[in-house]
């Protein structure tokens, strides 16, 4: 199950989940229900055909956008009824990140190239909006038990003052991942059914003890929000806070010093977290041999292409365009994308000739 777009010269675009569906003469049961088949009438015998597939083409608003959700609210403009697809395709979702996405694009502006461009570079943690206020109204209202002390004070004017970003500077969201991750562990663990994730917006975890307000297909872009448990989440911070200035010197550490590009020669700090966090920059972390977490994976690369008669693109390729160490295009690419540069590409024979570091033709010596 793939989600595929088009776009061309002439303004149109294109959206369709791609999938090999079988036109079943029965109830999907998964693989956990047994149909009774005496003939070949009681078994499929044909795929689906391309038409009956979820698409839109040029629909309202000009945008299509997928974050790896279903296909069913690829355009808020003209959302896709669960009901007119197979049983089997998936449930509706939009976690946060696709969540993020929309919010970037779901309005009346036209966008340039360079707008887009500018707008992946989104270091929003859309998690934060969404539960960040309850936690401090939960803090508030024990912040003059005698449990409460100089370090939590801190702490929570950390998170009150952060800009509820991953950005590298941004300092307060290592402590804010590091509550949320004990804030999430105490829910506990919930089966991964496909309706389940939905509503906890893809957190392993039953969504009733996450949010005050579970993810909804009616609310699918104000939900969830809001915090099921206060108390837990206190608590939750209360170890989340020496446990954040144990591990990096303090609370208020930035982002980029903790969570860092590391490839061949380079050490870079870089923002983008998970896209269950809200991330539209969505990298993922391994703890390195020196305790800083270094990117494992995400974003990689990333193009932006405007067609017309005369094609415009940038683009950056993260990690390189060789594995072999001792290349001068190894490394070379890392910078820009830390840093949330892209280079314009080279399209027509005169760009790529004043681009070219060497041309070869066969027969021909090299220059």
């Amino acid at each position: 199950q793939s989600n595929f777009t088009y776009a061309d010269a002439d303004g149109n675009i294109f959206y369709v989940w791609n999938a090999m569906h079988p036109d079943r003469p029965h109830l999907f049961g998964a693989d956990s229900v047994a149909h009774r088949a005496t003939g070949a009438e009681d078994a499929w015998q044909a795929f689906l055909s391309f038409d009956a597939l979820p698409q839109l083409l040029n629909p309202p608003g000009g945008y299509l956008r997928n974050e790896n959700d279903p296909f069913h609210h690829t355009n808020l403009n003209a959302v896709l009824d669960a009901g007119d697809y197979p049983p089997e395709a998936e449930a509706p979702r939009v976690r946060l990140r696709s969540q993020h996405s929309l919010e970037l694009l779901h309005n009346e502006r036209r966008f340039s190239l360079e707008d887009v461009v500018a707008l992946r570079a989104s270091d929003g943690m859309l998690l934060a909006d969404r539960v960040l206020d309850d936690l401090l109204a939960a803090l508030d209202a024990v912040r003059g038990s005698e449990t409460w002390d100089a370090e939590l004070e801190v702490a929570r004017t950390t998170l009150e003052g952060w800009d509820r970003t991953a950005a590298t500077d941004a300092r307060g969201a290592v402590l804010f991942v590091e509550w949320w991750e004990r804030y999430l562990e105490g829910a506990g663990r919930s089966p991964a059914t496909d309706e389940g994730r939905a509503r906890s917006a893809g957190f392993p975890a039953p969504a009733e003890r996450l949010f005050a307000e579970v993810w909804s297909p009616e609310a699918p872009m104000t939900t969830p929000r809001g915090l099921a448990d206060a108390e837990r989440a206190v608590a939750a911070f209360r170890s989340a806070v020496p446990a954040t200035r144990q591990r990096w010197g303090s609370v208020d550490v930035a982002w980029g010093d903790v969570h860092r590009a590391r490839h061949g020669r380079l050490d870079l700090p870089v923002s983008g977290c998970d896209g269950l966090l809200g991330c539209f920059r969505v990298i993922w972390f391994d703890d390195d041999d020196d305790g800083r977490r270094r990117v494992r994976g995400g974003d990689g690369w990333i193009s932006a292409v405007e067609f017309g008669a005369e094609p415009r693109g940038y683009t950056v390729l993260a990690y390189g365009q060789s594995n072999r160490a001792d290349s001068p295009h190894h490394e070379d690419q890392l910078a820009d994308f830390a840093r949330h540069r892209m280079t314009p590409v080279a399209w027509s024979p005169a760009e790529i000739a004043r681009e070219a570091l060497s041309t070869y033709r066969p027969g021909a010596p090299s220059r």
